[in-house]
């Protein structure tokens, strides 16, 4: 009996322990970047999409995207296409209590280091590790179109990101230039 009351204490002292482990693996093992926009004027907030790029074993001229018909893409030195691996349509907020609009929106993009290489979320041929070099592309729906981008890094002390962009709302823009619609963050 006692040898029985020892190996039943055993194994719920193992039980306990790994459940106290797997629960701190997994608060460590989200990583999100969320990005606040607003306009510099009253009115409706932005819309549109937010792009990620891992850009770790990547080499691009520039950071300036090239978006066609909602497909976002960069080129790297080579000429070759490297496409985002997230992506997120935002809208504008709106008040609680009115309904109506207001000048903020928020768009997140989140994930789990543990996810399998095979996942949705998985960093194609560049590598499994969700620390490096990042780039955030935004590009807004609203009538003075705009893009933007910003290269940031994550790491194990730095998996959470909260970054604030503010647009200028009513920006008259020469299309024959080039990225005239590029807005520098």
């Amino acid at each position: 009996m006692k040898r029985l009351l020892l190996i039943i204490t055993v194994v719920t002292l193992i039980m306990f322990a790994g459940c106290k482990k797997n629960d701190d693996a997994g608060k460590n093992d989200t990583i999100w970047v969320k990005v606040e926009m607003s306009f510099d004027s009253d009115g409706e907030g932005p819309k549109g999409t937010m792009y990620l790029f891992y850009l770790e074993n990547v080499f691009v001229d520039n950071y300036k995207p090239t978006i066609i018909e909602k497909i976002c893409y960069l080129s790297d030195v080579n000429g070759e296409y490297v496409l985002p691996i997230y992506s997120e349509s935002f809208k504008a907020s709106t008040d609680a209590n009115t309904g109506k609009y207001i000048n903020k929106s928020t768009a997140i993009a989140f994930w789990y280091e543990s996810l399998s290489s095979s996942s949705v979320n998985s960093v194609p041929k560049y590598g499994d590790s969700r620390y490096g070099d990042y780039l955030i592309v935004i590009d807004l729906d609203n009538d003075s179109y705009t893009q933007t981008s910003k290269k940031v890094t994550l790491t194990k002390t730095n998996q959470e990101l909260l970054l604030q962009k503010t647009f200028q709302r009513d920006k008259e823009i020469d299309y024959l230039k080039p990225y005239a619609y590029y807005e520098e963050w």
